[in-house]
């Protein structure tokens, strides 16, 4: 089963959760190594690679 992607509010929550923690680094290099989904140490991940922006719900609008 695939999870949606988080909204910006739950991925801010999480980065601020996982600011002050003492494994954040630790996390985010397992989530990479094993190419995770989510949020890992702070930073939202696709397959393992941190992703820039939440993706939005529903189909990419067609190019004009």
């Amino acid at each position: 089963m695939i999870e949606p992607s988080p909204d910006e509010e739950t991925l801010e929550a999480a980065r601020a959760f996982c600011e002050g923690c003492t494994v954040k680094d630790l996390c985010l290099t397992l989530g990479q190594e094993r190419d995770e989904w989510g949020i890992w140490g702070g930073v939202l991940l696709e397959a393992g690679k941190p992703v820039t922006q939440v993706r939005r719900p529903g189909r990419p609008r067609k190019a004009a």
